[in-house]
């Protein structure tokens, strides 16, 4: 991996970059133990996302994250 590869990978992300993948996940998508899923995020995002965005920031500034985000459901079909 080239040293440019390397440094995009640990940069800090912009903006924009948050919303359009917060935008590019599945509406439908499982929801989290929050019960949202990402039709909400879309749906909501003037009113959540800079929020969301501090979060992010926050996590690549410290490189650490609260313990629930972690917590995910898991759903067997049969």
């Amino acid at each position: 991996m080239s040293p440019e590869s390397s440094r995009s990978l640990i940069g800090l992300v912009s903006k924009e970059e948050i919303k359009e993948a917060v935008i590019a996940i599945k509406a439908s998508s499982a929801p989290g133990p929050d019960g949202f899923t990402g039709f909400f995020f879309q749906k909501y995002w003037s009113i959540i996302g800079e929020q969301v965005v501090r979060e992010v920031l926050d996590f690549f500034g410290t490189w650490s994250f609260p313990p629930e985000w972690n917590f995910t459901y898991l759903f067997l079909a049969t």
